[in-house]
């Protein structure tokens, strides 16, 4: 790991004190930010839930699918993270003239995006936007999907919205799972609505508790890498709000990232001797019924001059291509009649859902 990742280390792991610092900074930033991005688009409005209980985010809770004790206020009310809803979309091709115009501050190639290519069309989303919204209820292909990001486990995913053949609009419920991101399907006088676990992958309380959602493909790389790969692809264009500008220039996450503490721990994390640090971005890979984690900082160690990594898994020959500057790697799975899947998260929140998981270690 270079010099520049490793000086915030020292700086946020010096001392209790100064840890205690810092996180304090990073919550109030991400209030404050919250709270001026519900101002910038007109909704004032206190939401439900006082951060604290989990009865006042007035959820039905009579059926879960997990234990309750487990769905932890994050200390912020409900929607007071602003999903987006049919957002507008900037041509790949006029991301150039958006630069010029905000000074190349928009996108350029090193920034890291989910991107998403369902029939034919294909749409990258930003991390530095997803950040402050973690929901992008979008259509891409025909399809209404929900592109979903959250910083506490560095984790992406993109699922199909609808549900039972009703398309559904989600919200940021204000409430963590195992210190992930809870989303709730937003129905009229909040009737029926119920809460789901993005890492988890389907209802953890309410109405539909226990069903499942569908997950679609995505990948998380460079901006520059996706458009190689989909030159005719568009940009989620966020909401042209002063205030939001400002936000987006921001970058709480690497405060967190950076160190082992975690803003709401829940009691499972991986045994020290797995050598990784338990913020580091993995790829876990999925063939048929194996899945393997791969730590970033491992591939990037085991890399060629052409920052090439040949790993065989399930007897097959996966070839991970290392992006030294967005810090992402891109994995090629040979064509095989097995089911396969790539999932994005940091170490601890992958460990949380998939304890039992193989870990690479290394070449």
């Amino acid at each position: 790991m270079g010099t520049p990742d490793r000086e915030p280390e020292r700086m946020l792991t010096m001392s209790s004190g100064g840890w205690a610092i810092v996180a304090g900074l990073l919550i109030g930033l991400v209030i404050v930010g919250w709270r001026l991005s519900k101002v910038s688009f007109g909704q004032e409005q206190q939401g439900r839930g006082d951060g604290k209980t989990l009865e006042s985010y007035g959820f039905d809770l009579t059926k879960t699918d997990v234990p309750i004790a487990d769905i932890v206020p994050a200390k912020m009310a409900k929607d007071y993270v602003m999903a987006l809803v049919d957002p507008g979309h900037i041509a790949g091709t006029d991301v150039p003239t958006v630069n010029k115009a905000q000074r190349g501050k928009f996108l350029v190639p090193r920034d890291t995006v989910i991107g998403v290519a369902i029939n034919g069309d294909a749409c990258a989303y930003p991390l530095r936007f997803m950040i402050w919204h973690e929901i992008v209820n979008d259509v891409v292909g025909g399809v209404p999907i929900a592109v979903t990001y959250n910083f506490l486990t560095d984790s992406a995913a993109v699922f199909r919205r609808t549900i039972d053949d009703t398309v559904c609009t989600f919200g940021v419920s204000g409430l963590v799972y195992r210190s992930n991101l809870v989303l709730y399907d937003r129905r009229a006088n909040h009737v029926g609505e119920s809460l789901w676990s993005q890492m988890g992958e389907r209802a953890i309380a309410g109405p539909l508790s226990g069903t499942r959602l569908e997950r679609l493909p995505a990948r998380v790389l460079a901006w520059g890498a996706w458009y190689n790969r989909h030159p005719g692809s568009a940009v989620l264009e966020p909401p042209p709000k002063l205030v939001m500008k400002k936000l987006y220039n921001t970058k709480p996450r690497p405060l967190y990232a950076h160190n082992k503490s975690l803003l709401f721990p829940f009691g499972r994390t991986p045994p020290e001797s797995s050598g990784v640090h338990l913020k580091e971005k993995v790829i876990a890979v999925t063939i048929g019924d194996t899945t393997r984690v791969y730590p970033i900082e491992r591939l990037r160690a085991a890399a060629s001059d052409d920052h090439i990594v040949t790993v065989e898994q399930a007897g097959l020959t996966l070839r991970f291509t290392c992006d030294r500057n967005s810090r992402t790697a891109e994995v090629e799975i040979p064509a095989t009649d097995r089911p396969t899947r790539v999932d994005y998260a940091n170490w601890v929140g992958w460990y949380a859902f998939h304890p039992d998981d193989e870990l690479w270690a290394g070449a």
